[in-house]
């Protein structure tokens, strides 16, 4: 009985015992998302962006990759997984930790222990448990127990990670500049649901209440929400507040009203495979389909988010696949959710296992479990929070200290010890102030004792800071809390003599107690200036070799000189600053045990380099919207954005910073000149804490243009905008700079708003490229000009010339919500076709341009138009463009050609017109090639031709033409000279003057023409040319070549070179001869015979196409066929006569009929009739001195047969 009281009473204090200490050292858990705030939850997902964003971008936090470095975490699932197993496990490597996959057949649980041993055993071991089980209350009760962080990877009612990754994936895709506070800029975003109400749903919708995200759910009957959970889900809107609202319906039409993202999940969960065939049943119509959202009223850009794995029932393969869909990346984000939620700053490890000795006392009283804590740990001024305060939601869920370093027999421990005594790292640097007074008091000891225990005491001495916190600012300083270690180390001395007195001294003495003592830090290198002074506390420090001393106290540190502070920082910022000694010093009065040792000087010296300095930490901006702002009440607007600045404290210091301003300031022509404020920015409250991520919000406005900005420098004719502007879309370096600012009403103490606003930091800004947000380029109406042969080289009118309609669809940087407006632009740029440079296009006027805001695929977007007129063209390569020609006008395909251009566009904005210069921007100009035969469909027709002047072996004429363009380009051509070639020989030449080229069918374009084959191009090209006219005459269908040449556009050469390799093959252009109609058929230049029998002589109705001018024939042999073959008569006269312009008669020709009777007989037959003849003649033709003997070969004329000759 007495051992069983004597039991219970050790029970009884025991439970006593392990309540304390859980209440002090309890771990936080991750169960639901409930279990955070709405701060918490937008603060994870904001660093879990901002770590994704630096990881990929190869900019890894060394802090970050070591994170886990040496913890076990413990993955219990007793269910199928696949993300998440994948994602933790990937996680926790990342972070250079070691996950062990624990399924449900690898482990006793269930068999032969209980949940409670499984939970105390395997927490002790490890520093996080991430638990996949059944029912929820399998991980409450694990938790309960657990002596690390628990973490929910799913149960039967929550799933907080694929929460959180949900979360992440909309903030990436659709955060937007709803709120400026510190949300996730997704207030007022509409998600449905649609589908089975299950755990996925469940902390969805509570993340959504707290976050401001309104939820509608669409499940049919039976399978809406439960009312316990509704409950607990709408409890999430207390202490929130602007929280989303949560509605159901059974119409899925419903819930997608106005939706901007649509979720579903497996309507059939593990476990209720029984059920499949009734819940397909119930889910009909449930599907999620491009015509739900349409038929609902979703809105325009609306995405869609599946936690996976999927059916086809839930949703169809065009939404699941399509530019909607966000499935993959939300799947991805399982890793960056895992992975922050794993990190030292979310979750925090278990301290117990690292330096802390644990017993486990199981006798009957197995419920209970003990931690032992060492009897001679050394107490604190203040107490530690870790044995003051149970966590709290701000509690990182794993901490990153690692006590491993104060076990004296850690060789790590040595190592980092050795590292920070070689090198001063920077936590030392900033609690320098502070810490140094530590060294101070225990160096103290040295001036009153030998040389060699002073050598001992200042080798071995091991001073490690943990923390260095600031409380608050005070009217005179600051008011920091200091947590450090300090050992003896002996094996740091080298000298053994000097190490074995100080071990003997330190060994007597044991423990040295330290009054309080005021400490004065002043900068020999600056006139020996005051930098500021310290109070350090009473301490007790207890001197006995591998005894580590925590120190935790608060101590008021209060600035000396201010002009010298802020010159130190200054010269840091600028570089100027090598290094920078540092002497403390004070007076110790000192005691041992009951023994005073008497008031000591102290002072010792240290000098921090420059290089050990922390520089500009990397920064990435998680959230930047632009937008419209009204101020005041009389509808004046200014510029405004809302910005998340998130960047990584690898340091031990920890502070807030009140409500801040800053000046945005842009470099001023020279550097001589103040720069110029554009900006101001307001900083809400930045919390600051060790070796974490700081996200910093803030809301700047832009409330005028100065006109400093954007008057012109006299040196480079730019303005500082311009300078600015150029080299961030270059993506070279760029730079404002950012001056502190005291914000009226701010609580900043005046010491520090005096050096606050002293200090002009610079801020690179990197570079851009906008080339990829030009989502369409075209033009159209396009209409060219060829050079003038009379301008002057230097001169627009001397190059070819192009006008359009140039339209251009821009998408705008995500979160631009401004309202802009293009009212002009010009540019220039290089064109390319397959990566070769042809040309350059010059637009150095400006041109009258409108835009047009809208959006596309959920992504605002600008539409500008701009009539071009006359931009110039510079041809540089013209095989390239022979090539671009070629294919254009006899290719199959529609050509497209790259330019890349430097564009100044004047924008209209709220703070007035802007004028933006050299914006490289990149797209493609695609050329449609005219449907079908334009040259077959031209049918030209020569009118009003006029003859020149004439030679003996050629003949210059003038003539329009009518003909059809069947392109959608026209062109002005002032000039334009091609050669005629047939057969290979040149044999003319063409020449076009002022010509006006419109689209569809043109008349009256004037030309004149030299035919002069012997000329031009031998025997060869006038026998070629003999042909040509002999089948012309004969009403042939003949074609001739037209090839440009260096001489075609005489101010272009390079262009006419260009056209030269064009092969132009025209139908020869038809002459309208008299009566004519206008379709294809003519009835030539025969027009009719008649046949004298009796007299036997012939006379013929010419056709002439000339209508000023006479053709003279000279000789004529020819023979009339009957029936193709029969020869009826021939005709051969050598008297020359006239053919006047329009209809002629001929004289009355001899004929001496043909010997045979057939074709006579039918002669005969046919008089006073007619028939049809065929003719063949050769026929000798002269225009002035110029003569030429063709063969012509008529078919079908007809003929009168008369016995006498008629009078007229």
């Amino acid at each position: 009985m007495r051992t069983s009281a004597s039991r219970a009473a050790r029970c009884a204090a025991q439970r006593l015992q392990t309540r304390a200490y859980s209440q002090a050292t309890r771990p936080r858990h991750l169960l639901s998302i409930s279990d955070l705030s709405a701060g918490s939850l937008s603060s994870l997902v904001r660093n879990a962006a901002s770590r994704k964003e630096a990881v990929k971008a190869g900019r890894t936090p060394p802090a970050f990759a070591q994170a886990l470095a040496g913890k076990a975490v413990a993955m219990m699932f007793s269910k199928r997984s696949t993300r998440t197993r994948v994602s933790t496990e990937a996680a926790v490597a990342m972070m250079g930790g070691h996950a062990m996959f624990l399924g449900k057949d690898d482990i006793q649980l269930g068999v032969n222990e209980s949940l409670y041993d499984t939970s105390v055993v395997i927490s002790s071991m490890t520093s996080c448990m991430v638990a996949r089980v059944g029912p929820h209350s399998d991980v409450v009760n694990l938790a309960k127990d657990s002596s690390v962080p628990v973490i929910n990877a799913l149960s039967d009612d929550f799933h907080p990670l694929q929460t959180i990754a949900d979360f992440l994936t909309m903030y990436e895709t659709l955060a937007s500049a709803r709120s400026s506070g510190p949300g996730l800029g997704l207030e007022g975003l509409k998600l449905a649901w649609i589908g089975d109400s299950n755990n996925v749903l469940f902390d969805l919708a509570t993340g959504c209440i707290k976050l401001g995200v309104d939820i509608a759910v669409a499940s049919p009957k039976g399978y809406s929400i439960p009312q316990p959970m509704k409950e607990l889900i709408l409890s999430a809107a207390d202490g929130v507040k602007s929280p989303g609202r949560l509605s159901e319906t059974t119409a899925p039409e419903e819930a997608v009203k106005d939706a901007e993202v649509l979720v579903t999940d497996t309507w059939v969960s593990m476990g209720q495979e029984s059920e499949m065939k009734k819940r397909l049943d119930a889910f009909s119509g449930y599907q999620i389909t491009n015509e739900l959202a349409k038929r609902g009223g979703a809105k325009e850009g609306w995405k869609f988010m599946h936690c996976l794995p999927r059916h086809q029932e839930e949703v169809d393969d065009e939404v699941f696949y399509g530019p909607r869909s966000l499935v993959f990346p939300e799947a991805e984000n399982r890793l960056w959710a895992a992975a922050y939620t794993l990190t030292p700053q979310s979750l925090q490890i278990d301290q117990a296992i690292q330096g802390l000795s644990k017993t486990y006392r199981t006798a009957s009283c197995r419920q209970d479990l003990s931690f032992i804590m060492p009897e001679s740990e050394p107490t604190s001024p203040v107490p530690r929070d870790d044995e003051a305060d149970a966590p709290s939601e701000s509690t990182p869920l794993l901490s990153q200290n690692d006590d491993s370093q104060n076990d004296p027999s850690s060789e790590p421990a040595k190592e980092s010890a050795d590292e920070s005594k070689n090198r001063w790292r920077w936590p030392s640097i900033i609690a320098i102030i502070v810490l140094a007074l530590l060294t101070l008091v225990v160096i103290g000891l040295g001036f009153v004792t030998p040389p060699a225990v002073r050598e001992y005491v200042e080798k071995a001495a091991v001073l490690e800071p943990t923390s260095l916190s600031i409380e608050n600012l005070t009217a005179d300083g600051v008011r920091a809390r200091i947590q450090a270690n300090f050992h003896l180390d002996s094996s740091r001395v080298s000298d053994d003599g000097a190490r074995r007195i100080g071990r003997f001294v330190t060994g007597a003495v044991r423990r040295l107690e330290a009054d309080v003592s005021p400490v004065a830090l002043r900068l020999p290198g600056f006139d020996n200036a005051l930098l500021g002074t310290a109070v350090v506390p009473a301490l007790s420090i207890d001197l006995v070799e591998g005894h580590h001393n925590r120190f935790d106290f608060v101590t008021d540190v209060n600035p000396g000189d201010s002009d010298v502070v802020r010159r130190i920082v200054n010269q840091w910022l600028a570089g100027e600053l090598k290094q920078l000694k540092i002497t403390g010093a004070t007076e110790l009065r000192l005691n041992s045990g009951i023994f005073p040792l008497g008031t000591h000087q102290v002072a010792e010296s240290v000098v921090l380099q420059a290089k050990d300095a922390p520089s500009m930490p990397e920064y990435n901006i998680s959230r930047l919207v632009v937008y419209d702002e009204p101020v005041g009440h009389h509808g004046k607007m200014v510029l405004a954005a809302n910005a998340s600045v998130s960047l990584y404290n690898e340091y031990l210091i920890g502070f807030d910073i009140p409500p801040v301003g800053l000046d945005v300031l842009v470099p001023n022509c020279n550097a001589s000149e103040s720069n110029i404020q554009v900006a101001t920015i307001l900083a809400d409250t930045i919390h600051v804490r060790p070796e974490s991520d700081v996200v910093v919000d803030a809301h700047a406005t832009v409330s005028k243009i100065p006109e400093s900005l954007t008057r012109a420098c006299p040196d480079t004719k730019l303005s500082p905008l311009d300078s600015l502007m150029g080299r961030f879309l270059h993506g070279e370096n760029a730079h404002v700079f950012v001056r502190g600012k005291v914000p009226a009403g701010s609580d900043l103490p005046d010491w520090a708003g005096s050096i606050l606003e002293s200090v002009v930091i610079p801020l690179p800004l990197g570079g851009h490229s906008f080339g990829n947000l030009l989502r369409n380029f075209s033009f159209s109406d396009v209409h060219f000009k060829l050079p003038s042969p009379f301008a002057d080289p230097d001169d627009d009118s001397g190059k070819p010339r192009v006008s359009g309609t140039v339209q251009v669809l821009a998408a705008l940087p995500a979160k631009l919500d401004v309202d802009l407006a293009v009212d002009s632009l010009r540019a220039n740029g290089d064109l390319f076709y397959h990566g070769d440079k042809f040309g350059q296009l010059r637009l150095d006027k400006w041109q009258n341009a409108n835009s047009t805001m809208g959006s596309e695929d959920g992504q605002q977007t600008i539409a500008i138009v701009s009539r071009v007129a006359d931009a110039p063209i510079d041809i540089l390569d013209g095989q390239v463009f022979g090539e671009i020609m070629q294919k254009l006008l006899f290719g199959d395909d529609d050509i497209v050609l790259d330019v890349k251009a430097a564009v100044d566009i004047s924008v209209a904005t709220v703070l007035g017109k802007l004028v933006l210069r050299s914006i490289p921007a990149e797209g493609k100009i695609p050329v449609k090639r005219p449907p079908g035969d334009i040259f077959g469909a031209m049918k030209p027709q020569i009118e009003d031709v006029k003859i020149m002047n004439t030679s003996e072996t050629g003949v210059s004429l003038r003539a329009s033409a009518n003909l059809t363009n069947a392109t959608p380009y026209t062109a002005d051509i002032p000039f334009l000279s091609v050669h005629i070639m047939k057969e290979g020989h040149q044999v003319g030449e063409a020449i076009i003057k002022d010509v006006a080229l419109r689209a569809g069918h043109n008349s009256g374009l004037s030309g004149y023409a030299t035919w002069d084959p012997q000329t031009l191009g031998g025997e060869s090209a006038r026998e070629a040319g003999r042909r040509l006219l002999s089948d012309y005459l004969s009403g042939k269908k003949t074609s001739v070549e037209l090839q440009a040449h260096r001489g075609s556009i005489p101010t272009a050469p390079a262009l006419g070179e260009a056209l030269s390799r064009l092969n132009l093959t025209l139908r020869t252009p038809r002459l309208k001869l008299p009566d004519d109609e206008e379709d294809e058929h003519t009835t030539g230049f025969l027009r009719a015979a008649t046949f004298h029998v009796i007299r036997s002589t012939a006379s013929f109705t010419l056709a002439s196409p000339l209508q000023h001018d006479s053709v003279r024939i000279l000789h004529v042999d020819a023979t009339a066929l009957y029936n193709h073959s029969e020869p009826l008569g021939r005709i051969v006269h050598d008297e020359p006569f006239d053919v006047a312009p329009g209809l002629s008669e001929s004289p009355r020709l001899p004929v001496q009929w043909s010997g045979g009777r057939v074709g006579f007989d039918k002669l005969k037959k046919m008089l006073g009739g007619s028939l049809k003849l065929d003719a063949v003649a050769n026929v000798t033709v002269a225009l002035g001195e110029w003569t030429e003997e063709v063969e012509y070969r008529g078919r079908g004329i007809g003929a009168k047969v008369a016995l006498f000759m008629e009078d007229g």
